[in-house]
């Protein structure tokens, strides 16, 4: 089964020519998990040393938190948006191991894009690295953001409990 019409769907190379998403393919794997009924799914443990991969979530919720507490990533059923999308771009732009184990407690599709090769395809394809690197960014951009109002909000939260 082509992967194409996966990449074309995904927030992250939506846009790029088919040809360019071809030499990609290869290097990509699908990976589909089902949980049985209250279990939940190591993805990707920090201790995973096989090198720092992209992943684009496609459906489902994946979380950093063993207990699904609302720790996430991709949040929603239905992922809507880069951020929710994409995750393992800190290891791959750092080229440093994880920080965090992945789980699911639902299904959920995900392509799993070999960090290596991709960085080679982005430095052989600079018609698509400007669109890729702007998406990433605005990603990471948003993600601090978020993770900055969440901090300013417990910061709020611990000067109405403090007597």
């Amino acid at each position: 089964m082509s992967l194409i019409h996966l990449f074309q769907k995904t927030h992250l190379l939506s846009g790029i020519a088919t040809n360019l998403l071809e030499q990609l393919e290869p290097h990509t794997q699908r990976i589909v998990v089902e949980p049985a009924y209250n279990e939940t799914k190591l993805l990707i443990s920090s201790k995973d040393s096989s090198g720092p991969d992209l992943y684009l979530v496609l459906e489902g919720e994946v979380t950093l938190d063993q207990e699904k507490k609302e720790v996430g990533l991709a949040t929603s059923r239905e992922v809507t948006s880069l951020e929710e999308e994409l995750f393992g771009e800190v290891s791959w732009l750092l080229q440093r191991p994880r920080i965090a184990d992945v789980f699911t407690s639902s299904r959920a599709v995900l392509l799993r894009i070999n960090g290596k090769a991709f960085t080679q395809w982005l430095q052989a394809n600079p018609e698509a690295t400007s669109l890729v690197w702007q998406r990433i960014a605005t990603a990471l951009a948003l993600r601090l953001v978020q993770t900055y109002a969440e901090n300013q909000s417990h910061k709020e939260l611990i000067k109405i409990f403090q007597f």
